[in-house]
This record gives C-alpha cells, sequence and structure tokens, in this order.
C-alpha cells in the first residue's frame, strides 16, 4: 500500500483515494517562456545595434552595395525584436533571426576578397549546429552574443575601420549560432510545455472523473468504502451516516469488524481474505449503526489494481436488504407457522375423532344405567376429561386457522375493551398497574365480543406472567389506516390496532422468533400449556387481521393486533322457513370414513328410532343414494373422507336428494367460508367430538330449518 509505505497513516487518508497534488503548474512554464522570449528580444536589440554599426563600416569602405544586405539584416533584427515581445511568437522572431544571419552569410561570401575570409565563413557554418546543440539554453544565446560583441570591439581598439569588415564576418557567424540556439531553446521549452499540459490535462480528467466518481458515491444510497489489506477503513461514503449514523470521523481507521453482528464475523472475514486472493466476493451480514441496532447489507468485496493509487486494497458496496430481510423472515415465519397449523390441525382432527368414540360411549354407557349407578362417577369424570380435551383441540383448531367461527357479528373494540377491563385488572393483581387509552370511538371489527375477549385475555394473562415483581400494563385501541404494502400480510384499508404492552422481563430474539408455536412457553412446568399466544395467532389471522410482536430482555414486551374494520351492514330480506313437524323416524345417511366413528352415531341414532345407512367413502355415499329405494330425511358427513372432500360429495348427493336436510361434521374445517354458506343454506355444522345430545339436537335443528 503506497500510501502506508512512505509513513502515513491511514487514519490521515481522507476523500478520495486518487486526490493527488499536483507538483508542475502550467502557469509557471508559461512564465518562464515569457523569460526566454525577454532575453531573446535584448539579443536582437543588441545584434541590430550590432548590425547597424557593421552595416554603416561596410558603407563607408566598400560602398552601398556590400552595406546593404547588412541594413536588411538590420530591420531583420529589428522586426525579431519587436515579434519577440509575445512569448507565443518568440519562435516568428528566431525565424527573422535565421533569414537575417543567413542573408549576412552570402552577402560575406560573396564579397570576400581572400580565401582565409571565405574558409573563416565555412568554418562558422559548419560550427553552428554544434554551438547551438551546446547553448540550448537562453544564458547561451547571451554568451554567444557577448563573445560577438567583444569580438568586435577589441578588433575595432587594435586596427582601424576597415579593419571591422573581418570581425564581421565572425560577428555574423556568432549571430547565427545564437539564432539557433534561441530557436532550439524555444522549441524544446515548447514541446516541454507541451508534455507538461498533457500531464496536467490527464490529471485535470483524472480529477474530473475523480469528481464525478465522488458525485456518485455521495448520492447513491449504498454504503460504498475502501479498506486496507488489515481491514481498516481509509475511505467511507457519506451514506454511512445517512444510514447508519456513523460519519467518516467516526469509521476512519477503524478495523470493519468492530461494526460486524459477532454472528456475521466468520463469514465475512472469509469473504474479505477471498477478495484478497481472487479479486472479488460477496457475502451478506449484518452492521451496527450508532444507536446499537442491525440492518442486513449485501456486501461486495472487490480488490483494487495494482496502478490504483491504493493497490492491493478491497473496496466495498453495501446495499441495505434490511427489509427484503425482514420480508422474508416473515414469509419463512408464515409458512413455518403454517406447516405447524397443518400439523396441529391433523392432530386435532385425529384427536377429535378419538373424543367422539370416548365421549359417545360413555354416553351410551350412562344412559344405560340406572340412576344411582356408582358407574356413572367414572363416566360423568370420562365426559368431564373428554369436555377438557375438546376444548385443548379446539384452541390447537383455532390457532391452524380450521376452527369454524360460524356468522361473523360486529362487535365495537372500545365497548369490549372497556367491558373487559375490570377482569383484566382482577387478574393481573394489585402489583400491576393496568392503563387503557381507547381512541378507537365507535368502530368495529368483524368479531364476536367471545373472540376479542379471547385475543386480549391471553394477551394479558402474558403479560401478567412476564412481570412477577409487577409492573405496568397498558392497552391501546385506535384506528389506523393502512396503505398497500405497509404490512405485507395486509390489503389498504381501515383497521383498529390493539396493542397490549407491559414492562416485564422481555424476551430473547430466539424466544421472540418461536412465540406464536403451539405447546410452546417458557414457563415452568403446571404453569400454562403454551397455546395462549398460538390461539391468538390463529384467531387473528383467521379474522383477516395481524399480530406482531417486539420485545427486548429488561424493556418489556409490546403485541400489536391488527383487524380490519367490519364493512357497513346491508339490509336483505330474511329467507322465512316453515317449521315442520320432526317425525318419529328419520332415513338418516352417515357418512364417515372412521369405522368406530361411524358405528357410534349409527348406534346412537338407531337407538332413537331412526333408520340408518352408513358410508365409509364417497363412492360408497353416491351408490346408496342412487340404489337406495326411498328418499333420505337427512344427510350426515364428515367434511374429510380420506382422500376425497366431502363438501364435493355433499353437492352430488343434495343433487339426488334435493329435499333432505344436511349436518356438516368434523374435527376441523378447511374452508371454513364454503361451512358458512352451507349454513346459510340450511345446512347444520356439527363440531367433533359431540354426544348422543349434541347430535340428536343437530339433526332436530336440521329437520326444523330444513327448505
Amino acid at each position: 500500500m503506497s500510501a502506508w509505505r512512505r509513513g502515513r497513516p491511514a487514519a490521515t487518508v481522507e476523500g478520495s483515494v486518487l486526490d493527488e497534488v499536483v507538483k508542475v503548474q502550467p502557469e509557471a512554464l508559461v512564465s518562464d517562456l515569457a523569460r526566454r522570449a525577454s532575453s531573446a528580444r535584448a539579443i536582437a536589440a543588441v545584434f541590430m545595434v550590432m548590425t547597424l554599426l557593421a552595416s554603416a563600416s561596410s558603407l563607408a569602405m566598400t560602398g552601398p552595395l556590400m552595406a546593404l544586405p547588412q541594413f536588411v539584416a538590420c530591420f531583420a533584427f529589428g522586426g525579431a525584436f519587436w515579434v519577440a515581445r509575445k512569448p507565443s511568437r518568440a519562435s516568428f522572431a528566431g525565424t527573422l533571426i535565421v533569414a537575417a544571419m543567413l542573408l549576412q552569410y552570402l552577402a560575406s561570401f560573396h564579397f570576400a576578397v581572400r580565401a582565409e575570409q571565405r574558409l573563416s565563413i565555412a568554418y562558422f557554418v559548419a560550427l553552428s549546429p554544434l554551438v547551438a546543440k551546446a547553448t540550448m539554453r537562453a544564458r547561451g544565446v547571451v554568451v554567444c552574443g557577448v563573445v560577438g560583441a567583444l569580438t568586435l570591439t577589441l578588433m575595432a581598439l587594435l586596427g582601424t575601420w576597415k579593419a571591422l569588415v573581418a570581425p564581421a564576418y565572425y560577428f555574423a557567424a556568432t549571430g547565427l549560432v545564437a539564432a539557433f540556439a534561441a530557436i532550439a531553446a524555444e522549441r524544446a521549452l515548447r514541446a516541454h510545455v507541451r508534455e507538461e499540459l498533457r500531464a496536467a490535462h490527464a490529471l485535470t480528467g483524472a480529477r474530473e472523473a475523480e469528481e464525478r466518481y465522488r458525485l456518485v458515491a455521495e448520492q447513491v444510497s449504498d454504503l460504498v468504502s475502501v479498506l486496507d489489506d488489515q481491514g481498516r477503513y481509509v475511505y467511507v461514503s457519506p451514506s454511512h451516516e445517512r444510514v447508519l449514523g456513523l460519519s467518516g470521523r467516526d469509521l476512519l481507521g477503524r478495523a470493519s469488524p468492530e461494526l460486524l453482528h459477532a454472528d456475521d464475523l466468520q463469514g465475512v472475514t472469509q469473504a474479505f481474505s477471498r477478495a484478497l486472493s481472487e479479486g472479488a466476493s460477496f457475502t451478506v451480514a449484518r452492521l451496527a449503526s450508532k444507536d446499537g441496532s442491525y440492518r442486513w447489507f449485501h456486501i461486495r468485496f472487490s480488490r483494487t489494481e495494482p496502478n490504483s493509487a491504493l493497490p492491493g486494497a478491497v473496496a466495498t458496496s453495501a446495499r441495505d436488504i434490511t427489509e427484503q430481510q425482514r420480508l422474508s423472515q416473515a414469509l419463512e415465519e408464515t409458512r413455518r407457522m403454517e406447516s405447524l397449523g397443518r400439523l396441529a390441525g391433523g392432530v386435532a382432527h385425529d384427536f377429535n375423532n378419538l373424543l367422539l368414540v370416548i365421549q359417545a360411549c360413555a354416553d351410551l354407557a350412562t344412559r344405560q344405567l340406572p340412576p344411582g349407578h356408582s358407574a356413572r362417577g367414572d363416566l360423568n369424570d370420562i365426559l368431564l376429561t373428554t369436555d377438557r380435551a375438546a376444548a385443548l383441540t379446539k384452541q390447537l383448531l383455532t390457532f391452524a386457522r380450521r376452527q369454524v367461527l360460524g356468522v361473523r357479528r360486529r362487535s365495537p373494540v372500545r365497548t369490549v375493551v372497556e367491558e373487559l377491563s375490570p377482569i383484566i385488572e382482577r387478574l393481573c393483581g394489585k402489583e400491576v398497574r393496568c392503563t387503557f387509552e381507547l381512541t378507537s370511538g365507535s368502530a368495529q371489527v368483524s368479531a364476536s365480543s367471545v373472540e376479542l375477549e379471547q385475543i386480549l385475555m391471553n394477551l394479558a394473562a402474558n403479560a401478567r406472567d412476564a412481570m412477577p415483581q409487577g409492573g405496568t400494563l397498558e392497552v391501546r385501541a385506535r384506528t389506523l389506516p393502512l396503505l398497500g404494502g405497509d404490512i405485507a400480510a395486509l390489503p389498504a384499508g381501515t383497521y383498529v390496532e390493539l396493542t397490549v404492552r407491559d414492562s416485564g422481563v422481555g424476551m430473547s430474539p430466539e424466544v421472540e422468533a418461536r412465540i406464536f408455536e403451539p405447546f410452546f412457553t417458557t414457563k415452568p412446568p403446571g404453569r400454562g400449556t403454551g397455546l395462549g399466544l398460538a390461539t391468538v395467532f390463529g384467531l387473528v389471522t383467521q379474522l383477516g387481521g395481524h399480530v406482531a410482536v417486539s420485545s427486548r430482555l429488561g424493556r418489556g414486551t409490546e403485541f400489536r393486533v391488527l383487524l380490519p374494520l367490519a364493512p357497513e351492514e346491508t339490509t336483505s330480506s330474511s329467507v322465512m322457513r316453515a317449521a315442520r313437524s320432526v317425525p318419529r323416524a328419520l332415513s338418516v345417511l352417515v357418512v364417515d370414513d372412521e369405522d368406530a366413528v361411524r358405528t357410534l352415531i349409527s348406534r346412537i341414532l338407531d337407538d332413537a328410532g331412526h333408520r340408518v345407512t352408513s358410508a365409509a367413502s364417497a363412492d360408497m355415499a353416491i351408490t346408496a343414494v342412487r340404489v337406495t329405494p326411498q328418499r333420505f330425511d337427512v344427510i350426515l358427513t364428515d367434511v374429510v373422507l380420506g382422500a376425497d372432500d366431502g363438501l364435493s360429495t355433499l353437492d352430488t348427493l343434495r343433487a339426488a336428494n334435493p329435499d333432505a336436510a344436511v349436518i356438516v361434521m368434523s374435527g376441523y374445517s378447511p374452508t371454513p367460508e364454503r361451512v358458512a354458506e352451507l349454513a346459510q343454506q340450511g345446512a347444520e355444522f356439527l363440531p367433533k367430538p359431540f354426544g348422543a345430545v349434541q347430535l340428536l339436537n343437530a339433526l332436530e335443528r336440521a329437520r326444523g330449518s330444513e327448505p
């Protein structure tokens, strides 16, 4: 890591990793070029004066013809002096000087009389490139001019005006050398300026790219950061402060594992190592916010290029997936609860069939015993025990959402809570202070008061057990409008929110995740069945609502129950049914796939004087309807007939016997809406387990409401 090899601490690296200092300023190069142009201008002025003297000497000694080239060269030097006042025209000024010097060379060579004069001119012409190469700097040009001037002065002092002609050749050669040197220096300087400007433009482009990158990094919601090979932050984007509440000052120089959840540390460490070795990797982890809470992120690691500003570092991009994770966990929880519900419903269904046999046998045995028989007490105990077991299976069915709630009633939530508040206060005891905040007004929900009481009492009992040393219980009710998507399980609409909050011991995340499971409890043996909150979950879900829990150890627990408002009542004409007398003997078709249940029901009905035909499957029932010459007065069928659907079979049976009364029985109902529809059509629903009295009463009700 170059930044650290130079001894710069990681904590001082702020801003972008591309941030570098511009070492060469283009303005300084232009200023240097201006100084060099000024030197060339001064030399051109010296050459102009000296050439003017030489032309005057030539005019005096050789005549106008020899002096004319000198005058032309003098004007050329003057033009170069004028042009060189702009640094950008230095090259053109050098060209004028070269032209003037060549003119002097040609004139001198033409008018030279002696061979040594021509030889000296040729010598200086051949020597000028070497001297020009040696005088690439501006000071070399000055030296050439000074040498020429000193030579001219020395010859003037030692000879006559005629002697000035010979030194003029030397002076001309020296001036040409100086001109070539000035041009070479200026072009070299221009090339240097171009290279520096190209580098400056490249650096400017890099800075502009960096600025664009910085702008993107500052605007995106992803957490963008750079880590050194030790996992320390060397750059963090502003989104860290927006999402986590942590600024660059809080994070720079810190090790990234300090923000990780302990359970995610190993996975992130492995992903970071893979990025260093393979170039890229990703993982999912939780990062801590400033307030101590954790949020889920999808983190991508990418190793930086070797030629980058921070070779060997790791750039990270973390996308907040807390909401997606919550929805995924909620979906997983829903599926898990549905699986548990199916299991609980299946167990309750089978258990109800067993209870029906026990209850019916005990009931029949009791009827056959004379009053005062000693066995009657034992049989009554059996009946009471089956009633308690039936209540337990009813709770299981409620959790499984397979308990038929019957015709939905409208209940004002505020009235129910107000009537229930004294009972809740007695339930919690004097150590618990109960407060009720009811702002729901006259809002009503499609639930019976018994169902609302069951929800509230279970939540209150759970809160009481969470406060063994006393505390505060808050019950609130209010109306709450929800938009679509606010809560994934609920459509948009207006809801009544029931909140039950306690100041008890709270729950760990592990306990909170299982709180609605049937038979799950943290209470000691004998203190609870683990079905209270499972019943709440089943009831609320079956009522079309939603229940959520939030808790922290030592900070209490809050349950939020959302129930949809009841629709507006519509007036419909009631269907008047003519009462019919119940005959003493009815023809009853009993359909149930359980042999013991079917046998007991047939026995009860037979003892009551009815004619019974039994069928163990849907096919047998349909066959019995088709082959029996007389019509059945009552059809008694189970909802589930092995692999067949009893309700679908019932449609076929009713088509063949449209005048028959219908009784639907089951340990649970997988489609409560369908059963409610049957009830509106005159069908009677009989939940298992039931005794002889309940069965015969259902038979009378069914015949009394027969269409």
